[in-house]
């Protein structure tokens, strides 16, 4: 099941376990450099901008995967934190065009490799909804590239944009296509498992 929240719902549970999922995934599991406060990782996207988020829960109502997505017209991380990693220039302010950051399933799910898969198809397709209800033509995101074979196994990958300097962790600037047909696969990836 998912759910949709922006920052009128900051104060609801479902946005605190996110935030306290984030901080098990970013900084305990994959040791990033994020601000962690009360177990709760929080930047400064989700004090000052605007983000919508999109939350996938368990049949119990519990948080076990979550992204975020932002207007490129506003401030964003590829804008600011990822302005110098990558070889090509990235400056995109489009009203179609969104990023999504902080795409995470909560590694602590039951069910192994096919409930990530189900959580992450879950995520993506409400993501491509949304995104098409709202006019969006693009979703722009920075990914590690063994996120791809994922990406493609869900039927919605994206076009490289851009790779980071060969000193720096790789890492790859992708643009998802927003497309009805991109939403129908992973409608069917999610009700495969």
């Amino acid at each position: 099941m998912l759910r949709t929240l922006t920052k009128n719902d900051r104060t609801c549970a479902v946005y605190e376990e996110m935030l306290r999922g984030r901080a098990r995934i970013f900084l305990d599991r994959m040791n990033w450099d994020v601000s962690v406060h009360d177990g709760k990782e929080v930047d400064w996207y989700d004090l000052n901008a605007d983000p919508i988020y999109i939350v996938a829960l368990n049949g119990d109502g519990h948080v076990v995967g979550s992204l975020r997505v932002l207007p490129t017209v506003g401030p964003t991380m590829l804008a600011r934190e990822f302005r110098t990693v990558f070889r090509k220039s990235i400056d995109v302010q489009c009203p179609t065009t969104w990023e999504c950051t902080r795409f995470c399933v909560h590694s602590s799910l039951k069910g192994g490799a096919v409930r990530h898969f189900n959580a992450s198809a879950e995520l993506l397709s409400g993501l491509c909804e949304l995104a098409l209800q709202s006019g969006i033509k693009h979703i722009i995101a920075v990914y590690e590239p063994s996120m791809e074979r994922l990406y493609r196994r869900l039927g919605w990958s994206p076009t490289c944009i851009s790779t980071s300097w060969p000193w720096l962790r790789r890492t790859c600037c992708g643009l998802w296509d927003v497309t009805r047909d991109a939403a129908h696969a992973l409608r069917q990836r999610a009700s495969e498992f």
